[in-house]
């Protein structure tokens, strides 16, 4: 069983499905679709779908000393997760979360993770040495953790989501990562950007484009492109986080490039046709029989 090593992001969220996003106006809404509280955030997203299928899991995380964070704890405890956590003084980080059904959001931050928190790094050099692969996320604290990583000759896989190649914010994250995956939701050329980003030594460069699929460049120059699969959408939240495990997963099962996308796609779309962050079925039996039924495997 591989250990996989979980760098950052986990939240607790009120979701609100709704027809349209708020106007920017003062105003008084009677009535949305529905709503729900739940773990949200890209750390608990990749490291619950790893949990579900089989993979030993150890996430490192602020929350807060209060009852969204021990509901965090509980449902990762749940499910198999390790958690190591540092305490954040201003609360266990919380987002509201308005959700269009073509799979659009509006999220508001009522409070944000921290720039740095007092995690306990003896145990985090110690989870890196033993780790298989690292899922580093792209949230502030996170840095910190970057001067442990190089010690170590590991595969970090990197999720910089919404990408800005205009901020440096990134570049960090970009500098120890082998795989890199992004959104093109506000990138307009993005293959230029997925070259750039192979130039600087990686082996892969993912870039989603939601319903529309994926576009892979591999360092041997070979470009992928992977189809999304039709799959009812009841909530968008963590489809990016199990594309990028489903890819990881592949790969780990020996499957080739072509064949682990298109297992990352499958993934992502169970994952949009559940309302948690990750799909509730989910199994490594539950996945193959998905693919044998799509003739993917």
């Amino acid at each position: 069983m591989k250990k996989v090593l979980v760098l950052g992001g986990v939240s607790y969220n009120l979701m609100v499905d709704v027809n349209d996003f708020p106007e920017p106006k003062a105003q008084t809404i009677h009535s949305v679709n529905s709503f729900f509280e739940g773990i949200g955030s890209t750390g608990a997203g990749k490291a619950l779908t790893l949990s579900r299928l089989g993979y030993d899991v150890t996430l490192f995380a602020t929350i807060g000393s209060d009852t969204y964070g021990k509901s965090i704890k509980d449902e990762l405890e749940e499910n198999h997760v390790h958690l190591e956590y540092s305490i954040n003084p201003k609360g266990t980080t919380r987002h509201v979360n308005f959700m269009k059904k073509a799979g659009e959001r509006l999220s508001i931050f009522l409070n944000a993770d921290p720039d740095q928190a007092p995690f306990d790094f003896n145990k985090l050099e110690v989870s890196i040495a033993e780790s298989d692969v690292i899922f580093l996320n792209i949230i502030p604290y996170c840095k910190e953790f970057i001067p442990y990583i190089v010690k170590y000759d590991k595969p970090v896989w990197v999720d910089l989501h919404d990408y800005n190649p205009e901020s440096n914010y990134y570049d960090e994250f970009i500098s120890v990562a082998d795989v890199i995956q992004f959104s093109s939701e506000n990138i307009t050329d993005y293959k230029k950007v997925m070259l750039d980003l192979l130039d600087d030594g990686k082996e892969m460069v993912i870039c989603t484009h939601g319903s529309l699929g994926s576009t892979t460049l591999l360092k041997d120059s070979i470009w992928i492109e992977t189809p999304s699969f039709p799959y009812e959408v009841v909530d968008t939240n963590g489809a990016g986080d199990a594309f990028l495990v489903g890819l990881f997963h592949g790969l780990a099962e020996q499957q080739d490039v072509r064949t682990s996308l298109v297992i990352a796609s499958v993934l992502g779309g169970l994952t949009v046709h559940s309302q948690k962050l990750f799909f509730e079925g989910l199994t490594k039996e539950y996945l193959d029989a998905e693919l044998i039924k799509r003739d993917v495997l």
